[in-house]
């Protein structure tokens, strides 16, 4: 009879295959937009890279890839048989990389790392094995037994396990036990650095991400967290300088953006004036803001902020960095709709349009976008744009109900948005849009506070700050979902309004 092994052999060996992919992946593609994903049997043929992904066949135009690596398999199938049985094994050639999976974007700095949309097969896109859920006496038990290259991509699995889970600190944990078996490899110092920068830990990630551009001078990816952590550290012309390299590296469109923007940060740096207080540091165009405008504002964004923090029961840990412009410098800075009158990007941007003193309405702008600062950090910036936008004008607080026979209108006629069409942000639509979104998004928001109380906007907050789809927030939250709530809204405001139109009629 054949001896079965034991329990925490066969755990082993699952971790080894999940990190390999499976005994034939060897293949790396890299690709131009700075991604890679690994395959088996990658090869070119008339235009296209073809590869293997189990028992499909993939292609992808060859002028989107940078190259392809090929490499041995970590574990061949007679390797793996004599894991199985309880023999020994020595460690092939081609095993030294466990860790060729690159971190995702690092947080509000930086969107990078999507799969080509081309990488795909028709029915849907190419996707890399799951990390594994392990638990410290498990993987304690692994590094004891294992191959420490083994045990260490048994703690990089597990660490992704955890990012996935919403746990950067377990997952830092896991990261830097793993490098301890394996020091200096650069796959793990990129993960080490997007882990701080999910933690906002800025100095420390780009210290890490320093690190891993040494161990790997042509990593994109490294160059890529580097300039975000400089960037939030507000070493922009250091982040340009780490962006530029990415992309001479490999270029990426979502780097490409990041780079402009801070280009065109760089460009008014040494126009800007500096101040400081408990909460924020403050850039502003001096000869475009009046001298009474710019004292006002550091005293008003403070109360603003202890109003924000007891409001919502949270407040970003860090300084938040706040900058204002005359009305052409906005402009160029952002790019941003000619409607707008400031913008949340990880730093607070204003719009003075010729105000000489903090307005109420210039106040109400401040709280908006420091609203969003505060809802970007619960839900780390995964906040759909209704929501977002809505609880940010309801916080200001935005006085909106005498345009309620406006949405009203738009109901009837059907011209309202329905909110799933909302999730994106609302800078992308022109004025008239924009203005019907906005009251579209506060009377919701608002709808829900009358409706089921501010605790269930709070709860729908919770939710997406632990990575719970939108949808799936909705029904944990709410007991709805989109459809239910663009049909109750839409039912309330008829209730509430439709007589009252009536009767001016």
């Amino acid at each position: 009879m054949r001896r079965q092994p034991p329990a925490l052999l066969l755990l082993t060996i699952a971790v080894v295959l999940l990190l390999t992919a499976s005994p034939a992946v060897g293949d790396t593609i890299y690709f131009k937009n700075g991604t890679s994903i690994e395959v088996a049997n990658a090869r070119e043929i008339e235009g296209y890279v073809v590869y293997n992904a189990g028992k499909e066949v993939y292609k992808v135009p060859r002028s989107q890839v940078e190259r392809i690596v090929k490499s041995r398999p970590a574990f061949s199938d007679i390797q793996v048989e004599k894991v199985r049985s309880g023999q020994a094994i020595s460690m092939p050639a081609g095993s030294e990389d466990f860790f060729r999976t690159g971190p995702p974007g690092a947080g509000k700095a930086d969107s990078a790392g999507e799969l080509p949309e081309s990488a795909t097969k028709p029915t849907g896109q190419v996707s890399e094995p799951e990390p594994v859920r392990l638990s410290p006496s498990e993987l304690a038990q692994i590094e004891k037994q294992a191959h420490p290259l083994q045990a260490a991509g048994a703690y990089f699995s597990a660490a992704r396990y955890e990012l996935g889970q919403q746990n950067p600190e377990q997952a830092l944990a896991y990261l830097k036990r793993a490098l301890t078996l394996v020091p200096d490899h650069p796959r793990l110092l990129e993960w080490q650095a997007h882990a701080l920068l999910q933690l906002n830990r800025y100095a420390e990630a780009a210290d890490v991400a320093q690190r891993a551009t040494r161990a790997d001078p042509k990593s994109a990816t490294a160059f890529r967290l580097l300039g975000s952590a400089l960037y939030e550290m507000e070493k922009t012309n250091d982040a340009v300088a780490a962006w530029r390299r990415s992309q001479a590296l490999s270029p990426n469109p979502n780097v490409e953006k990041l780079l402009a923007k801070a280009e065109r940060d760089a460009n008014v740096e040494d126009k800007l004036r500096n101040s400081e207080s408990t909460h924020f540091s403050l850039r502003y165009e001096g000869p475009a803001i009046s001298v009474a405008l710019q004292r006002g504002i550091l005293p008003t964004l403070e109360n603003q902020y202890m109003e924000l923090r007891s409001t919502l029961g949270n407040a970003p840990p860090h300084n938040l960095l706040v900058m204002v412009y005359g009305n052409q410098t906005y402009q160029d800075v952002t790019e941003g709709p000619e409607w707008a009158g400031g913008e949340y990007d990880g730093r607070l941007r204003i719009r003075a349009r010729g105000v000489d003193t903090l307005t109420p309405d210039f106040a109400r702008t401040l709280k908006h976008e420091l609203a969003h600062s505060f809802i970007g950090y619960m839900t780390k910036n995964r906040c759909p744009g209704w929501l977002n936008e809505g609880m940010a004008q309801m916080l200001e607080p935005r006085q909106w109900t005498q345009r309620a026979p406006e949405l009203l209108a738009a109901f009837q006629a059907k011209k309202a948005f329905p909110l799933q069409a909302l999730e994106r942000g609302f800078g992308r639509f022109g004025e008239e849009d924009a203005h019907l979104a906005y009251l579209q998004a506060v009377a919701t928001v608002e709808y829900i506070r009358s409706r089921h109380g501010m605790n269930s906007l709070l709860g729908l907050l919770e939710e997406m700050g632990r990575g719970v789809p939108n949808q799936q927030a909705l029904r944990n939250v709410l007991r709805m979902d989109y459809e239910d709530l663009d049909k109750e809204v839409a039912e309330h405001w008829q209730r509430t309004y439709g007589k009252q139109a009536a009767g001016r009629r």
